[in-house]
């Protein structure tokens, strides 16, 4: 009968090296990969790098969020409707977008740049003022704030969409106005209703302005939230910043 024999010295030196070695393999092996890692930690300071930013006063200006579908907005200077396009501006529906302005100028804001529109005008005077208008008609909500004393006015409801407005206090594209006049032209859409303290293309829609006030809870309400008709006829209250920059939202 035959043993088998015991390993030589250099055998057992090769097996405890390789056992030696498995301990220091597997775990290496067997480490998890980034994949399998359920929740990376990452630094604060490289985190924000991907976070949107949200948009801030950074100068004189007007911080402008569309919370509607209309995604162009012009700026004109002077506040009547001789007034000149001082710039045009792309803001994404449900974005807002910090837009210079220069220290003294004045002007308005307004969706793209048809008429009747609803405005807001606006002040840079050092200390920024201003308010919403629908003297030249309204397509739509529109809102002004100050960014220093938490004041605003305005509204959010698109009160030229209800089936029920009077058809005498809408603008009628196909009988008023002619397309154009000192670079300003009037709408095509059947929904705006009309200026309610009269321009070049016809006199001041009573009709608009009773619908308005009726939305609104009557004159006194009304006039609160925007300026409507004459000026004599206006006891609207003006925001203010004082840091000289505002901000719009249009809906």
């Amino acid at each position: 009968m035959s043993y088998p024999r015991a390993a030589s010295g250099t055998l057992k030196s090769v097996l405890t090296l390789c056992l030696a070695l498995s301990t220091i393999i597997h775990p290496v092996l067997s480490a998890p990969t980034q994949a399998e890692t359920s929740n990376p930690w990452i630094p604060r300071s490289l985190k924000s790098l991907f976070e949107p930013r949200q948009a801030t006063c950074s100068g004189v200006g007007v911080l402008l969020t569309n919370s509607g579908a209309t995604k162009s907005f012009s700026f004109y200077t002077n506040t009547d409707y001789t007034r000149t396009l001082l710039q045009s501006i792309t803001v994404d529906s449900g974005d807002t977008q910090f837009v210079s302005l220069a220290s003294g100028w004045s002007g308005t804001v307004q969706r793209g740049d048809f008429l009747p529109a609803t405005w807001v005008e606006l002040n840079m005077a050092g200390t920024a003022w201003g308010d919403v208008s629908l003297q030249q008609g309204c397509d739509g909500g529109a809102t002004l704030s100050s960014m220093t004393d938490g004041t605003s006015q305005g509204f959010s409801e698109n009160i030229n969409d209800n089936p029920d407005i009077p058809a005498g206090a809408l603008f009628n594209p196909a009988t008023e106005g002619t397309p154009c006049y000192g670079g300003q032209c009037t709408t095509s859409a059947t929904n705006v209703l009309d200026t309610t303290a009269g321009n070049y293309w016809g006199p001041a829609n009573v009709a608009a302005s009773n619908y308005i006030m009726e939305q609104f809870g009557g004159q006194t309400a009304a006039l609160q939230k925007a300026f409507i008709g004459t000026a004599d006829s206006n006891t609207t209250p003006q925001v203010t910043s004082s840091n000289n920059c505002m901000a719009v939202t249009f809906y």
